[in-house]
């Protein structure tokens, strides 16, 4: 079988969370009713089949908050299609008898989905900002104005790039 990227994450993912949770809860003795409670709720969660996925989307936001590739939202897509697909292939159910934790899983997919547009979006509004900055920074270095010794006022904000109305204070520095 031929298994590709996500398919192999996903796969991970599930093998790991569920020895994690097999391994479960620790100590010997005499559990406290809200402990017990909390640990049935973490199994529930990281038993239920939407959770590889949930849990493939969390690492996609982490890795985009720490490098400067994000993920694209077309990557974002054919993720999901993926674990569909596996899903629909090997009949397996995407939603349990728990319709609170069904909710909760469907909730956290749509807003680490919501997150990973915004992060798209941040990371062109970066580019865009260091593109025009660098711009204005190589207009102004090129300039008759870095060369002459007696600059007006004036020449020193209007180089003609919209960056420099921005950030006046820059020129200043460099003449």
């Amino acid at each position: 079988m031929n298994m590709t990227s996500p398919d192999v994450q996903l796969q991970y993912n599930t093998q790991t969370i569920s020895t994690q949770v097999e391994r479960g809860g620790g100590g010997g003795g005499r559990v406290e009713e809200p402990r017990s409670r909390h640990e049935q709720d973490k199994r529930n969660i990281y038993k239920h089949p939407l959770f590889p996925l949930l849990a493939l989307l969390f690492e996609k936001c982490e890795l985009a908050t720490q490098s400067p590739d994000c993920p694209s939202s077309d990557s974002f897509n054919q993720d999901i299609h993926t674990f569909i697909s596996h899903h629909q292939r090997d009949n397996k159910p995407f939603f349990t008898q728990d319709e609170e934790v069904n909710d909760l899983m469907i909730r956290g997919i749509q807003v680490l989905r919501i997150h990973l547009l915004e992060l798209e979006k941040v990371q062109e509004l970066c580019k865009d900002f260091c593109n025009r900055y660098i711009t204005c920074l190589k207009g102004k270095m090129q300039s008759e104005n870095l060369l002459r010794g007696s600059v007006t006022e004036s020449e020193k904000v209007d180089t003609g790039h919209p960056m420099c109305y921005i950030f006046p204070i820059v020129p200043f520095f460099l003449s």
